[in-house]
This record gives C-alpha cells, structure tokens and sequence, in this order.
C-alpha cells in the first residue's frame, strides 16, 4: 500500500509541470523549444540513466531506505522547480525529480518480489504499477483543481522564500505529500531477500 501511495506521488509531481506551462512561459519569458525541454530531456534521461545504478544499489543495499532518500530528494527537487526564476534552474530542478523518481520502481519491484509469494506476485505487482495511472489521473484531476484555486488566490508570501506565484505555489504544495510518504515508508520493513544473496 505505501509503495503504491509512492507510485501516485511519483507521477502527481513529474506530471504538475504539464498543467503550469503557460504560466511558466509567461512568467519566465520561455519559448516553446524550452518547455518542450523542460518536460522531456531533463527528466527523462536521467531517470533512465539513473535508474541502472540505483537499480544496482538496490540488490545490494536496504531498498527501503534507497526509497526514503529518493522520495525525499525528488520531493525537494519538485519544491526547488517552485522557486525557479530561470530556465536553468527550473531545467536543474527537473533533473533532481527525474533522479529521485528513478529510486521508486527498482526498489519497489524487488521489494515487492520478497513480500510476495509467487502466486500473489503478479496481483502485487499490478497492484503498483496501478498507482501510475492513478497518479497521473489525480494529477490532472486535483492539480487543475489546485491551480485554478491558487490563481484565485493570487501570489502567495512565503517569509523564508519570498513571493510565489501560483505555478510556483503549485510545485511547492505539490512536494508535500512526498515528504509526508518519505516518513511514512520509514515504517515500512525492509523484507528478507528470497533470492540469492548479493555480497
């Protein structure tokens, strides 16, 4: 269930970006070519190149912790993309979310393979790769919700940040329920390995 609640997390904050393009452009002065960066290369390539060493780590190492340091860093990263000023820093903070995300699945997909027995596994596993589409859906459904509200709201006062603007408001808000769900992994057991072990 935890995992599955990482899942959701995990795509609601690589997704936010895709409901705030216009006001990103807008109010950072961006073309299309930038957006179309931003969404793509800076979290896509590094979640893929990140995701062989982390993958690594996690046949070896405590997968449940590999998980609250990558929750907790994309969701750092994400609350970083709500502070951007620039193309370069907003392009960075992608880079971080694409980072940290790439910890989630790995660790999951072979922590999931221990608490399973073989005949539940494939359950299991749908199980949380569900929680992709329902973070996707919840997204678009609560993050527009979201959006139109800060709007309504209008630029918010953050004494040790400064003034955000919605779109950055959003980013922000949005890396809270990770960190929330890196504390709660924390009670999570790490399950003993099944398979052969890694030195």
């Amino acid at each position: 269930a935890v995992l599955f609640l990482g899942a959701i997390v995990s795509f609601v904050d690589r997704q936010i970006i895709a409901l705030v393009v216009d006001d990103i452009k807008l109010d950072l002065g961006l073309d299309d070519l930038q957006i179309g960066l931003l969404q793509g290369p800076p979290f896509g390539i590094f979640y893929a190149l990140m995701s062989l060493p982390i993958a690594l780590a996690a046949d070896r190492r405590n997968r449940r912790n590999i998980v609250v340091a990558g929750v907790t860093f994309w969701s750092i990263a994400t609350a970083a993309c709500g502070m951007a000023n620039s193309f370069w820093h907003l392009f960075l903070a992608r880079i971080g979310v694409g980072v940290g995300e790439a910890t989630l699945s790995p660790s999951a997909y072979s922590m999931i393979s221990d608490y399973f027995p073989k005949e539940k596994l494939s359950l299991a596993m749908a199980v949380f790769t569900m929680g992709n589409l329902t973070g996707v859906g919840l997204a678009m459904l609560l993050g527009g919700a979201l959006i139109v509200w800060l709007k309504s709201v209008g630029p918010v006062e953050l004494w040790w940040i400064g003034t955000l603007e919605p779109w950055q408001f959003t980013f922000v808000l949005g890396a809270l329920p990770g960190l929330l769900l890196a504390l709660l992994m924390l009670t999570v057991r790490e399950p003993l390995r099944r398979g052969r072990a890694v030195d």
